[in-house]
């Protein structure tokens, strides 16, 4: 008995340090929401689509997109409707949504603050060469010195497809109050969940069930 109390308050203590910061305790809730293709909220905060938001749903369920809008806008306190970042095309909604609709959701986020993508040194907005490879220790190192626990940070992940960076998924990373790493995101296999972003272990687990593993990494910085 002694024992399992023991573990208990070992377990309980970890977690409330890597649950210290402001943001990890708005984003804790979404941990668990099951994966939807094309999931998001409206501004009502009620499960929809992004391409058929006539479309209601009692269960909770986003896909990448979706979970970070939702994140979004309980970590800023905004209501947004789904139109201020995602216009459907009915010709091809398909093929802008998977393409680069990561990339354009977090332009649009980005419009309501000052912000920057980080590299390994501080870069402009929209300079060249802002995105680096996910096994590159070293650049994700410099990056997370750079990072203040006060902001969010959309991480765009993308692909080379036919020779063009295609951007396909999107995650949000933390700093918490003891200088955790934490990457948020929802992903087919898995749902709503975090990573601990610890690369002593193996980087595999950091892009573990991403479709098509992802090449690339820009991390554009939001400041409150």
């Amino acid at each position: 008995m002694k024992v399992i109390k023991i573990l208990f308050l070992v377990f309980f203590a970890t977690n409330f340090l890597h649950a210290s910061s402001l943001h990890v305790r708005l984003l804790e809730p979404f941990l668990g929401i099951k994966y939807r293709q094309y999931g998001t909220t409206n501004e009502d905060e009620r499960y929809t689509l992004f391409i058929n938001q006539d479309k209601i749903y009692e269960s909770a369920g986003l896909d990448d997109k979706g979970f970070v809008f939702s994140a979004y806008k309980r970590l800023f306190g905004k209501s947004m409707e789904i139109s201020e970042v995602f216009v459907p095309n009915k010709n091809n909604e398909n093929e802008i949504y998977k393409n680069n609709f990561s990339l354009n959701l977090a332009l649009n986020l980005a419009l309501n603050h000052q912000n920057r993508f980080l590299n390994s040194s501080f870069c402009e907005f929209y300079k060249r060469d802002f995105s680096f490879d996910i096994y590159n220790i070293r650049r994700w190192s410099r990056v997370f010195e750079r990072m203040n626990k006060e902001n969010i940070y959309l991480a765009i992940f993308s692909k080379t497809i036919r020779n063009k960076e295609v951007y396909s998924h999107i995650g949000i990373i933390i700093k918490d109050d003891n200088k955790n790493i934490f990457l948020y995101q929802s992903t087919p296999k898995y749902g709503v969940h975090k990573i601990w972003m610890d690369f002593d272990k193996k980087m595999s687990i950091f892009a573990k069930d991403i479709d098509s593993l992802p090449l690339k990494v820009l991390i554009l910085e939001l400041q409150l």
